[in-house]
């Protein structure tokens, strides 16, 4: 089973706009409440590909159930609330001309939560996988993921990450399957600005010796490149008429997890990956999967190593 965890879910609230104007009342094309997290949102792109997922994340509010109760119509997305006593925050997404994103910090989760959900965590067996992503609210740090990974490898399960702020040595002694950062992300991971497509590679494999099997960068309109068990591929993707980019990098994430575990096929991973996170940016919610099937015949997955 495929689980994602989101530590810090929301409401997304989506305002569109032909354009946004300083200092002026902006008038408002469309809007909508949304939920969402990025691990919500790795779940909700499975659903559309008709692949089972269990999404827990915590909840509280009448925030948290406008999401218990949004989750409940999906067909293969089991939605799995911890309660808490703080209410779910709220985002704002404006996107149009531009994307602007205001994201609040998160209610302070509390000790009994965390060990809630690390007790949850203890039932899993070796054909789980756990993908935690997202930001992390009050009262969760680095320290609790690492022992969340710990946690899921003591279970013989493979954990997914892709959650800010982690270095290099943060990885040390974790057995983690795969991250998913993105150009600034690897930038703060490996303390290093002078990074470019020229030797990402070279940083992707110090980042595997640290204890990461598989890394998976995404690199927006120029792509993807993955680095890992089955060698290093450049992933090409197509021009596209960006609608939005808020949900692509979730797409991508949730869509290579599931195929790569399920055919071990890299390429095919790879490409199906890319397609639903650029069908995702080509939509204002989410694309169909015929969107997706189409989509995959416009990407080049190419071998460098």
């Amino acid at each position: 089973m495929i689980f994602t965890v989101t530590l810090n879910p929301s409401i997304d609230y989506f305002l569109k706009f032909d354009k946004t104007v300083l200092d002026d009342v902006n008038r408002i094309n469309e809007s909508r409440f949304v939920a969402a997290g990025k691990g919500i949102n790795c779940s909700k792109m499975l659903d559309v590909l008709e692949i089972p997922s269990e999404t827990v994340y915590f909840a509280g509010g009448r925030t948290g159930d406008f999401i218990n109760e949004s989750l409940k119509p999906y067909q293969y997305l089991t939605a799995h609330p911890i309660a808490i006593e703080g209410l779910t925050r709220i985002n704002v997404k404006v996107y149009g001309s531009v994307d602007y994103a205001f994201n609040p910090t998160g209610p302070l989760i509390e000790e009994k939560r965390k060990q809630e959900l690390l007790d949850y965590l203890g039932k899993l067996n070796s054909k789980d996988v756990v993908i935690i992503s997202g930001s992390l609210p009050r009262g969760v740090d680095r320290e609790y993921v690492k022992i969340m990974c710990r946690l899921i490898s003591e279970r013989d399960a493979k954990s997914v990450l892709d959650v800010p702020n982690f270095k290099v040595k943060d990885f040390e002694g974790l057995d983690v399957y795969l991250i998913k950062p993105n150009e600034d992300e690897l930038k703060y991971m490996v303390d290093e600005e002078n990074i470019s497509e020229d030797n990402y590679k070279d940083y992707l494999k110090k980042i595997r010796g640290a204890g990461v099997r598989n890394i998976l960068l995404s690199m927006g309109k120029h792509g993807a490149l993955y680095c890992g068990d089955h060698g290093i591929y450049h992933v090409d993707t197509p021009k596209v008429t960006l609608v939005k980019s808020i949900g692509a990098g979730d797409s991508m994430l949730g869509t290579f997890v599931a195929t790569i575990l399920r055919t071990n096929d890299i390429e095919n991973s790879l490409r199906l990956a890319s397609a639903a996170s650029t069908s995702m940016v080509c939509c204002d919610g989410m694309p169909s999967a015929d969107m997706i099937s189409e989509m995959t015949k416009r990407i080049a997955v190419t071998r460098i190593e």
